[in-house]
Formats: C-alpha cells, sequence, structure tokens
C-alpha cells in the first residue's frame, strides 16, 4: 500500500515539474515576443517620422523678400569670414527651416568693367539653428586664386563683406535643400568638415546643443590653421560644457606657435583612417561638407569601410557641387538629349518666345539667356532652386538628380531639358 501511494506521488510530482516546465517555456517564450514585437514597433514608429521628415515641403514664400542686416560679426581671427544676422523686413514671423538648409541672396553689384549694376545671386547656408527670431549666414571672403592674382576675387562674398553693413536690405528667398538634421533619430552622428564647410554643420551641431540632445556627437574639422578656425571659442565652450560632444581639430599647415594637443588635435586632412582610429566601432549618421577634394575622398572611403549610403549625408560648397557623387535617389533622371531629328519647341509664355530647342545648349536656362529671357539663376547645378519655373504644359527631364524638392507642376531650368514641346511661365 506505501508502495503505491509512493508511486503515486513520485507520478503525481513528476507530472507537476513537467508541467511547470512547460509553463516556463511558454511564458519565457510570450515574454521574447512581446519585447521583439515593442522593439519592432518602435523601429517602426521611429521610421515612420524619419520617412516624415526626410522630405520637407517647400514653406516660407515664394521669390525674394526683403531682410535688414541686423548685426554683422567676424567669425575668425584671420577676418576673413563674418556673419549676418538677418531680421525680416516686414518684421513677420520666420518659417522655421531644418538645420543644415540654406537661402538664396540676390545683389545689385557694379560689375568691375563697366560699373554698372550687376544683378549677382548666390547660395549661402544658415550657420545657426532655427530656435531664433533671425536668420544667419556666415560668409568666407573669396581672394584671388594664388596662381593667378590677376584673376577677380569672389564678387559677391567680397561685396558681402566691405559693403553691406548693419541696416542695409538684402534680398533672400526662403530657405531650401536636402541636406539637414535627421531629428528624430537617435543614432550617434559623426559631422565632418572642411573650410568654410562647417556653416551648415554648425546649424546642426547647435540645434542639437540647444536641446541638450543625449546623442553621442563628433566634429572633424579641417582647416589650414587656427587663423582659419570659424567660431573656435563656441566649438571649444561646447566641448567643455557637453560630454557627449567630442571635438577632433585637423590642422594641415599648422603655424609654428601652434601647439597639437592645445590648439589642435590632429596634424593632417580628416581621412579615414584618422575615423577608424578615433571612432568607436558602432554605427553612425555621417554628416559631411567641405571642398571636393575632401569630399571625393571621404565619401567612397566610408562606404568601402562598409557604412550604408543611408547613413551618409553630404552636401558640397560652390562649383564642386556639379562633381557630386551620384545619391540613391527616387527620382528619374536620363542624361540624354533629344533627337536632333525630333522638333521641338520651348514657349516662354511671359516673354513671349517661342523657340526651338538645339542640343548645342546644356538647360533649359542657357536657351533662355541666349535668348535674352531674364531668369533668376544661383548655383547652376540644381542645388539652390532660384531657376525654378512653372511647367504649364509638357515633359522635361533632368541631365543630373536635383538636390533640392521641385515644387509640383515645376522645373530647374538649369538642369533641365525638354522631352516634348512645353510651355515655360518665363
Amino acid at each position: 500500500m506505501n508502495t503505491l501511494m509512493d508511486t503515486t506521488m513520485t507520478t503525481s510530482t513528476l507530472a507537476f515539474i513537467i508541467f511547470s516546465a512547460l509553463a516556463l517555456q511558454v511564458s519565457i517564450a510570450l515574454l521574447i515576443w512581446y519585447v521583439h514585437r515593442k522593439k519592432e514597433l518602435k523601429q517602426f514608429h521611429a521610421s515612420s517620422i524619419l520617412a516624415e521628415n526626410s522630405s520637407p515641403p517647400i514653406t516660407g514664400w515664394r521669390g525674394f523678400k526683403p531682410f535688414i542686416v541686423q548685426r554683422k560679426q567676424v567669425e575668425d581671427s584671420a577676418k576673413h569670414t563674418c556673419s549676418l544676422y538677418l531680421k525680416s523686413g516686414d518684421f513677420t514671423p520666420l518659417p522655421r527651416f531644418f538645420p543644415g538648409q540654406f537661402l538664396n541672396v540676390k545683389l545689385s553689384i557694379p560689375d568691375p568693367v563697366t560699373g554698372k549694376p550687376k544683378q549677382v545671386i548666390r547660395s549661402y547656408s544658415l550657420s545657426d539653428s532655427p530656435m531664433h527670431d533671425t536668420y544667419r549666414i556666415t560668409v568666407k571672403k573669396v581672394p584671388s586664386p594664388k596662381a593667378h592674382p590677376e584673376y577677380p576675387a569672389g564678387l559677391a562674398s567680397n561685396y558681402l563683406h566691405s559693403q553691406i553693413q548693419e541696416g542695409d536690405t538684402l534680398l533672400i528667398t526662403a530657405p531650401t535643400g536636402n541636406f539637414y538634421l535627421q531629428e528624430a533619430s537617435t543614432l550617434p552622428i559623426v559631422f565632418i568638415a572642411g573650410g568654410v564647410g562647417i556653416t551648415p554643420i554648425l546649424s546642426m551641431l547647435n540645434m542639437l546643443m540647444e536641446q541638450n540632445s543625449p546623442r553621442d556627437i563628433w566634429l572633424f574639422y579641417g582647416v589650414r590653421n587656427g587663423q582659419e578656425q570659424i567660431m573656435a571659442t563656441t566649438l571649444k565652450q561646447y566641448a567643455q560644457n557637453h560630454s557627449n560632444f567630442h571635438l577632433y581639430l585637423c590642422h594641415h599647415q599648422p603655424e609654428e606657435h601652434e601647439m597639437l594637443g592645445r590648439d589642435f588635435h590632429h596634424k593632417g586632412n580628416v581621412d579615414i583612417t584618422l575615423l577608424r582610429q578615433i571612432l568607436p566601432l558602432q554605427r553612425y549618421q555621417f554628416y559631411i561638407c567641405g571642398p571636393q577634394p575632401m569630399m571625393n575622398t571621404i565619401i567612397p572611403a566610408l562606404e568601402n569601410w562598409g557604412v550604408a549610403t543611408s547613413d551618409i549625408f553630404y552636401e558640397f560648397f560652390g562649383p564642386a557641387s556639379l562633381a557630386t557623387p551620384q545619391k540613391n535617389t527616387s527620382q528619374t533622371t536620363q542624361n540624354t538629349t533629344p533627337s536632333s531629328t525630333q522638333k521641338i519647341t520651348v514657349y516662354f509664355k511671359k516673354s513671349e518666345q517661342n523657340i526651338t530647342w538645339h542640343p548645342e545648349v546644356h538647360s533649359l536656362l542657357e536657351l533662355a539667356e541666349e535668348y535674352g529671357i531674364e531668369v533668376d539663376s544661383g548655383c547652376r547645378s540644381g542645388s539652390c532652386g532660384v531657376c525654378q519655373v512653372k511647367l504649364e504644359s509638357g515633359e522635361v527631364e533632368y541631365t543630373q538628380p536635383p538636390d533640392i524638392d521641385i515644387e509640383k507642376g515645376y522645373c530647374l531650368l538649369c538642369i533641365a531639358q525638354p522631352k516634348s514641346d512645353i510651355t515655360l511661365s518665363a
């Protein structure tokens, strides 16, 4: 009898143990599923925000609007760079921009040869966060090339430095551009800037610092020497006051009195070797802006290192944008020109001119200029958006992907060619 009871108890105990083990396994499986599902939903939510934030809507105003130069401030020891703080001429609130975007400035400058006023349009990055009641641009004075001192210095930059004073009025467009901070992301950030390419980076960095962002932030800033550092005091204060901000000043031609470790952190250019030595191994978002040689070296090197193209954001400065490596884009573009046997007519509505397209010109902007049709233009490389005009009928194609979001029903003349008979509002 005792043996039977012992056997029954042993069987019941064993069954209880097995049942408990199965219940525990099911509970663990459900817990793992819940954690995994919660993580997926969080990632989906974050990616949805990024998707919404990845293509900013066109806001602000159309064309050029008067702004008053409220303040003018030198930003480097060499006094080659200055900032202009711009206040709306009608004192209306400023539209918020995405940190890293730029605006266009229209100037009426006396021609160096004829002395007659000449319309000049230039693009300048906004160099401060959007959390202020002014727009700030930071302009470097462009001298004559050292190898050709007989060549003229930069027309617009020198005019802004020498002629524009506090209280003067400038005509500017609303902020635009696709190079800007992905604010919804939580990934650590690596900023890489060369020379005056620091200006859009400063807009992003200031935004992060003002928000006390918890993201890990690195800045590799390459200049010739300390004389050319822009807003050096601000950058060093950020490094002292924010433990998550890591500053690396790189001088490729330091002056004799400059000391490694005190005045700069690396002798030489910013390159992939330096990045691999300094950066902990993890995923980053890279934001890069600078001259063409640096960009053409850094971007391919990052991709060869294994950085996903979706984590690399960049912007060339000035004419170098013509050599911008092709980004992945959903926009269909072609490098073909219409067949020479196909007659295509371009009608400029405002000018009331019917012109036959000929492939000897490279763009609709060049065609307009050839026939004396006045159209505002700036970068001539699909970056600034100044030459955006309404396409009232017909189709165009682009010789390269535009760097801005083109408003629906409009086209960029500087990189556009007609695919059929078209009517333009210009």
